[in-house]
C-alpha cells in the first residue's frame, strides 16, 4: 500500500505519547452548574466529529432531546474532525468520551494509547464510489486513488475491507487525504481520485449521480463489522467515582437517543431532513437501510455480538500488515459502563434492551 501523505499506523502513534493537536477549552470539568438555570452538571463532554451528520446521530440527536441534560451531562460538539483526529484528542487526554470508528480504538490500542470502547450502534453503511469509467473492480487502474478522510478513520478501514475482498492488493492504492464522506464523493465525481467510500447517506446519492456508481456496499463486501460508537479515555475514567457515574449517565443518554429514533423512526427522519443531513428524495430507503429488519444499526449498542470484533481486527491485520498482536476484547470493552448504563436506561426509563 502505498500513501499520498502518511501510513495509518504512523498517523495513530502520535497517540501513544499523548501527543496532543490541541483544542482550547477540551480539558472538561467536574459538576458545574449549566444547561437550564441551576441545573446541575456533573459533566461537560467534549465530541470530536467529522462532519455533522447521521453517522453520529446517537450524540447529535439525543443532545437536542435533551437526553444528556436529564442524565446531568452536557455535550459540546467540535465539527471538522476525522475519526482518526478526534482519537488522537481521546487519546491525549482533551476528550473524555469520543465518538469514533472502532478501527481508530483498535489502531490506537495497538500503539498502547489508553483508550477503552464503550459502545457501538452501527456496522458498516459504506458505499465505495466510484467514477463511472469503472463499472467493476477489473476496470480500476494499476495505480487507485483512494480518497479518504484520514489513515486511521473507520471510512478507510471500510475502503480496504471493501477493495481486499474484492481482489484488489492493497500495495495497488494510494491514500489522498480529502475529507469527509461527501468531500470523497465530490473528489471522486470531480475525476480527483478514482474511489472513496462514503456513507450510506451520501452513497445513495452518488448512486444517482451520472459520474459516479457503486462498485459495491460494505454489507455486501465482507462480514458484519463495528463501525461507530464512543470510547473513552481510560486514566480520566478511573480518575474518580465521579467520573466514572458521567460516563455511565453519558452512554444512558446514547441509549436513550437510539431507542427513541427506533420508536419514532417518522420524527426522526423529519428531524434529519430538517437539519440537512439527510435528502428527502433517499429518505425513505435510508431509513429501510438503516433502521429496518436487518439494517446496518444496532438498536442495542452492546459489543456483545460473537465474533464481530474479530472481523475487525481480522482486517486490520490483513491491510496493516501488524506483527504485534492487537489487545483482546475483554481489555478492549468497558462492558461495566455498558452494563451500568443498560441498568440504568431500565431502572429509570422502562426501557430494555
Amino acid at each position: 500500500m502505498k500513501q499520498g501523505n502518511i501510513s495509518r499506523r504512523k498517523f495513530i502513534e502520535a497517540t501513544a505519547v499523548g501527543g496532543a493537536v490541541g483544542i482550547a477549552g477540551c480539558t472538561g470539568s467536574g459538576g458545574s452548574e449549566d444547561g437550564a438555570v441551576g441545573q446541575r452538571i456533573l459533566h461537560n463532554f467534549e465530541h470530536g466529529f467529522s462532519t455533522g451528520g447521521l453517522t453520529y446521530y446517537p450524540v447529535q440527536w439525543g443532545n437536542e432531546q435533551g437526553f444528556f441534560l436529564e442524565e446531568e451531562v452536557s455535550v459540546n460538539a467540535f465539527i471538522g474532525m476525522g475519526g482518526g483526529a478526534s482519537m488522537q484528542q481521546l487519546a491525549a487526554g482533551n476528550f473524555q468520551i469520543g465518538t469514533n470508528a472502532m478501527d481508530s480504538t483498535v489502531l490506537a490500542r495497538a500503539e498502547e494509547a489508553e483508550v477503552s470502547q464503550l459502545t457501538t450502534w452501527a456496522g458498516l453503511s459504506h458505499g465505495l464510489v466510484a467514477q463511472e469509467q469503472y463499472q467493476s473492480f477489473d476496470d480500476l487502474p494499476e495505480e487507485i486513488l483512494l480518497g479518504i478522510s484520514n489513515p486511521t478513520s473507520g471510512s478507510t478501514g471500510a475502503s480496504y475491507m471493501m477493495l481486499s475482498q474484492n481482489g484488489i492488493d492493497p500495495d495497488r492504492v494510494t491514500l489522498v487525504s480529502i475529507g469527509g464522506s461527501r468531500d470523497r464523493y465530490l473528489a471522486v465525481s470531480n475525476g480527483d481520485v478514482d474511489v472513496g467510500a462514503s456513507v450510506l447517506d451520501v452513497a445513495l446519492e452518488a448512486r444517482a449521480d451520472p459520474a459516479t456508481d457503486i462498485l459495491t456496499w460494505a454489507w455486501e463486501a465482507g462480514p458484519d463489522y463495528y463501525y461507530m460508537g464512543t470510547a473513552v479515555y481510560e486514566p480520566w475514567l478511573e480518575q474518580s467515582d465521579e467520573n466514572y457515574t458521567a460516563a455511565v449517565r453519558h452512554t444512558t443518554a446514547v441509549m436513550r437517543a437510539i431507542d427513541y429514533a427506533y420508536e419514532n423512526q417518522n420524527e426522526f427522519k423529519e428531524w434529519a431532513i430538517s437539519r440537512g443531513y439527510l435528502n428527502e428524495d433517499i429518505a425513505d430507503e435510508y431509513m429501510e437501510l438503516s433502521f429496518g429488519e436487518g439494517g446496518f444499526n444496532r438498536r442495542d449498542p452492546s459489543m456483545s455480538p460473537q465474533g464481530v470484533l474479530d472481523n475487525n481486527i481480522t482486517i486490520l491485520h490483513q491491510t496493516e500488515n501488524l506483527d504485534q498482536p492487537f489487545p483482546d476484547e475483554e481489555s478492549l470493552v468497558r462492558n461495566d459502563v455498558y452494563t451500568d448504563a443498560k441498568a440504568r436506561l431500565e431502572d429509570e426509563y422502562g426501557i430494555s434492551l
